[in-house]
């Protein structure tokens, strides 16, 4: 073989390989960013129902809400199974006061992502409008975060005044 044709197939199978590796990531990023849900308020989410909101923050932010302790779960799919969150959100003036979670998991990856979300939440939540709050992947946990916002919509529905 030629030194010429060596340096070819060189670079052709980096070039290969370096493809592969663009559109996989790209795959990658496609499928995990971005992730809204459809605002249905249902017992077992997926990540194949994730659809942008067909209302918006803007529909959402004319409604007052009372203040009080609200509650709420939701089940929702993860590579390994079904995992479920439930919140009790605080609200005063229209506001999130404070947000407690617990979680039920099915594998120590989700652990992790769980453990991570759970420290970081109320940290983000307190302080923000009810109205038009909606997280976006907090402590990398973003199937956590989307589900976290479905729980939000239930309780907007408990807290409206």
């Amino acid at each position: 073989m030629k030194q010429n044709d060596s340096l070819f197939l060189a670079i052709g199978g980096v070039a290969i390989i370096a493809s592969a590796a663009v559109i996989g990531l790209a795959q990658f990023s496609h499928a995990h960013s971005g992730l809204q849900h459809s605002g249905q308020q249902t017992a077992a989410l997926s990540p194949s129902t994730m659809t942008a909101h067909p209302s918006g923050n803007a529909a959402r932010a004319s409604q007052s809400f009372k203040d009080g302790t609200y509650s709420a779960s939701v089940q929702y799919q993860v590579p390994s199974g079904t995992n479920a969150i439930t919140a009790n959100v605080a609200v005063k003036h229209g506001a999130i006061a404070s947000v407690k979670t617990s979680s039920n998991y099915t594998d120590s990856e989700s652990q992790w992502y769980i453990n991570d979300f759970e420290s970081s939440i109320n940290a983000d939540a307190a302080g923000q409008p009810l109205a038009s709050y909606s997280p976006s992947r907090i402590g990398g946990a973003s199937l956590t975060t989307w589900a976290f916002d479905n729980v939000l919509d239930q309780i907007r529905t408990n807290a409206k005044a």
